[in-house]
């Protein structure tokens, strides 16, 4: 199956590639999302999710995660706003494929 694309949030923000930080690691996507960080763009890999973030906007937290994730913690209601969120991309992809 090749990829497909599953939602374009903001098409005027997407440059290429390069300006943008690609993660399919449930956990690092929901961090992100949580501390407010909107996707460019999602993907889908089989029934993996790819989403696609600005370097510019997540470099600060990506190190924060990576040194010392401890210290990320995130208000609970954008926890679950996250959450929710990926999982609403998770059944759309799976609609998608299921149709098409």
């Amino acid at each position: 199956m090749g990829k497909t694309i599953i939602v374009f949030t903001d098409e005027t923000r997407f440059t290429s590639y390069s300006d943008c930080r690609r993660v399919d690691r449930k956990e690092t996507a929901e961090a992100f999302l949580s501390a407010r960080h909107k996707e460019v763009r999602i993907e889908g890999e089989g029934l993996r999710q790819v989403y696609y973030f600005l370097k510019s906007d997540v470099d600060g937290l990506d190190k924060l995660l990576i040194h010392s994730p401890e210290k990320f913690c995130p208000p609970y209601p954008d926890v679950v706003l996250a959450q929710n969120h990926w999982k609403d991309t998770y059944a759309l992809l799976k609609s998608m494929q299921k149709n098409g």
